[in-house]
């Protein structure tokens, strides 16, 4: 049989930081759209939500993306202290 080989990779710390700051950047402006949202949405004519939900939805999608920023500044402190 042939050998694997294993190539040992650690991604940059910057990469991580720049994830997470595209993350707080979504998560804020998803959170204006949510705060000045006066319109219905409808997405591909399945989905009909009215203001109400479609701020509820919008709202969701912030608190997503606030996880996906607190995720991306954990692994970036995780590889700069090496743990």
């Amino acid at each position: 049989m042939t050998e694997q080989k294993t190539l040992a990779t650690k991604p940059h710390p910057a990469i991580a930081f720049l994830a997470a700051l595209f993350f707080v950047a979504c998560a804020l402006f998803v959170s204006w759209i949510a705060v000045t949202n006066e319109k219905a949405l409808v997405l591909n004519g399945l989905l009909h939500l009215s203001p109400d939900e479609a701020t509820g939805l919008y709202w969701g999608l912030a608190a997503a993306s606030i996880g996906l920023a607190i995720s991306g500044f954990r692994r970036f402190y995780r590889l700069l202290t090496g743990r």
